[in-house]
């Protein structure tokens, strides 16, 4: 039985603890959506070697991300406050 897989958390993250916890309640099957800089994205997606040869998803953010589904939000335009 999955007792977290009902509940969603919006999370606005950088670093490490926060990133680390919520990568542990993804893998405790919450629902975990991080919102990122509309124009940069996360700062992490640059740290780490590039193992998978894609543009900014290099092996820290990958890790501590897994499990995780991301957004970008720009609050500078009318749509984005709307949401």
């Amino acid at each position: 039985m999955n007792l977290f897989k009902d509940l969603n958390v919006l999370s606005l993250e950088q670093a490490t603890v926060l990133p680390y916890l919520t990568y542990r309640l993804a893998q405790d099957g919450m629902n975990v959506i991080r919102l990122e800089h509309p124009v940069h994205g996360d700062p992490n997606r640059m740290i780490g070697d590039n193992v998978l040869g894609e543009e900014r998803m290099n092996a820290y953010f990958l890790c501590i991300n897994a499990g995780k589904r991301a957004l970008s939000l720009n609050m500078a335009e009318a749509e984005g406050r709307k949401m």
